[in-house]
């Protein structure tokens, strides 16, 4: 088999804009619909636009980039697993091969809790986004963002308190925490709305503008950042990209002395897509990873 040659593109990904309306109150967008009860009809209140950027391929290269120094990591595992239509057997027999990978993979990491996963397609836009069917797939993502802010992070892990109790969320809290996304293609080459990554030392912090997601009843508000662009960026991805080539994204670091404490990321459309691709279909499980403080 001949090796797969690097496929570097140009196209135009989609930014949060900054517009004075930001000043007076904070940008949200609702995932379902508005409550009725809402003195507010607006969906969101985001105001988006797109930017031509350039994105490199990793192929061949995958081995350079980590998540300390740029947010975000390529590499291989094989999972004896293909039934992602039973939410039950993903829970019991996937997400432990992915806590496994992470403590493989990832440094320090003396504890992995698994608190989240969702699975996305290409060509699916839905009327309503059911955040409480997990085997229902939601679609790509459309922005450049992150998925939690530094402020969520820390209250999704006082939420872990219901199943990690009081004693180890306060030790770990202590220590190193971070919330790593392993984002995996569960059909594939990915040649359609693959998944592109920024390297997270090449933004700045005033470029990360919070924001409130809404979702469905039951799910509460979740902050997350939003990206503005900055010419300085560089983004990445890992053309054709397999079931066996996990990406792992950085969402969240409580170690602030290192080049990249998160990595932000969209989905984009090649400039050309072979005839005939099967749509993207993928699986993302976000993890709390903890370290250990050390002993004084």
């Amino acid at each position: 088999m001949s090796p797969i040659l690097p496929r570097h593109e140009s196209v135009p990904l989609t930014y949060m804009k900054w517009v004075p309306l930001y000043e007076k109150e904070k940008p949200f967008v609702y995932l379902s619909e508005v409550p009725k009860h809402s003195k507010d009809p607006r969906q969101s209140n985001f105001v988006f636009h797109s930017v031509q950027v350039p994105i490199t391929d990793v192929r061949g290269q995958e081995s350079n980039f980590s998540l300390d120094e740029h947010g975000f990591a390529y590499r291989q595992q094989r999972v004896g697993f293909d039934n992602f239509r039973d939410e039950e057997a993903i829970e019991r027999e996937y997400l432990p091969q992915v806590a496994d990978f992470i403590r493989a993979e990832v440094d320090g990491a003396d504890e992995v809790e698994i608190f989240d996963w969702r699975m996305r397609r290409a060509d699916y836009t839905p009327e309503e986004v059911d955040m409480n069917d997990k085997t229902v797939f939601l679609p790509t993502s459309g922005n450049v963002h992150v998925d939690q802010s530094p402020y969520q992070a820390t209250q999704t892990l006082q939420r872990m308190r219901e199943c990690l109790g009081d004693e180890k969320v306060d030790m770990y809290s202590r220590g190193r925490v971070r919330i790593i996304n392993v984002w995996r293609p569960i059909s594939g080459p990915v040649e359609d709305k693959p998944v592109t990554v920024c390297d997270g030392s090449t933004c700045k912090t005033s470029e990360l503008i919070t924001n409130d997601v809404i979702r469905s009843a039951g799910h509460g508000v979740r902050e997350a950042w939003a990206l503005l662009y900055g010419e300085q960026q560089k983004f990445y991805y890992l053309s054709s990209q397999t079931k066996d080539e996990p990406l792992m994204i950085k969402i969240f670091d409580s170690k602030r002395d290192i080049p990249a404490t998160c990595s932000p990321h969209t989905s984009f459309r090649h400039t050309q897509i072979p005839p005939g691709v099967d749509p993207r279909r993928s699986i993302e499980v976000r993890a709390f990873v903890f370290t250990r403080p050390k002993m004084a």
